[in-house]
């Protein structure tokens, strides 16, 4: 079995939000995942040189890989064709952006290192049972929901059940 540790880019306003799912996931798996603040102006240089090495990748749901409605005018709408799609893991870190969709689009437009970043993709899951905020994407998950499917995807059954538990806790109104 790989054993990969999680990183969350967690946009700065997730910290305050008692529905971030993405501490869920720090408090189920201390030992397998850890925050890291997002800034446009300041980017985690450890985590920018892991991205650029292949050590770490951006996790992303496999139906935007080739999508560019992600992106806007702004964003160049060759480059999530053009990353460097990986089918199979070399790296120590997987990372997943941990913020709204609406902030999430933004961090990728305003990160480049994360547009050239290598793309781990995660396949499609059930729907989201995420049920604490509204105006959320159809088919958009929670951070919480996005680790648990990756571990399913990882075959790591166990630790997968570990979040799910913490996620049907706290997923209530």
């Amino acid at each position: 079995m790989v054993c990969l540790n999680i990183i969350l880019l967690t946009h700065e306003r997730e910290f305050e939000r008692v529905s971030n799912t993405g501490q869920w996931v720090i408090n189920a798996l201390p030992l397998r995942s850890e925050r890291r603040l997002w800034s446009r102006t300041a980017p985690d240089q450890a985590l920018v040189n892991d991205l650029a090495s292949g050590k770490a990748r951006l996790v992303f749901p496999s139906s935007e890989i080739t999508n560019t409605s992600l992106m806007d005018a702004d964003t160049n709408a060759n480059s999530c064709k053009h990353a460097n799609f990986v089918s199979t893991l070399e790296c120590t870190a997987l990372v997943l952006i941990d913020a709204t969709w609406q902030e999430a689009r933004k961090m990728w437009r305003q990160s480049p290192y994360l547009q050239q970043a290598s793309l781990y993709p995660l396949l499609p899951t059930e729907p989201s049972q995420y049920a604490l905020r509204r105006n959320q994407v159809p088919s958009g998950l929670s951070t919480a929901e996005c680790v648990i499917a990756l571990f399913k995807q990882l075959n790591e059954p166990d630790n997968a059940d570990i979040i799910q538990q913490v996620f049907e806790q706290m997923n209530q109104r």
